[in-house]
């Protein structure tokens, strides 16, 4: 069972970083633009998942843009994002992911 356990564990992050890894591409652009309404349409092409939420923050840690599913509305997203990597907070776990274009970085998506 404990195999299980962090065989799911590990498939879990895997997802996650790999649907961060998407959502930050898709969004450099919008970044770029600085236009938080395409950068939120990007994000809302996670509503396939019942039990996503995501966030867009840009350079400064400001709150970009967001997607939560209405039926598992997390609390709330941090107001600053966290180093890359996987965390575990209050029941809930977020990939967060430099977002990054051309090797310059323009900011942090969090799934």
């Amino acid at each position: 069972m404990f195999f299980d356990l962090k065989n799911y564990e590990g498939s879990l992050k895997a997802e996650l970083q790999t649907q961060a890894d998407i959502m930050g591409t898709a969004a450099a652009p919008a970044l770029v633009f600085e236009d938080a309404k395409v950068a939120h349409e990007n994000l809302s092409l996670l509503k396939a998942s019942p039990t996503i939420a995501a966030a867009i923050y840009t350079t400064k840690g400001t709150l970009f843009a967001t997607f939560m599913r209405e039926a598992n509305t997390p609390p709330g997203f941090p107001p600053l994002p966290r180093a890359e990597g996987v965390t575990f907070d209050g029941g809930y776990v977020n990939a967060w992911r430099r977002i990054v274009s051309n090797d310059e970085v323009l900011g942090t998506v969090s799934t």
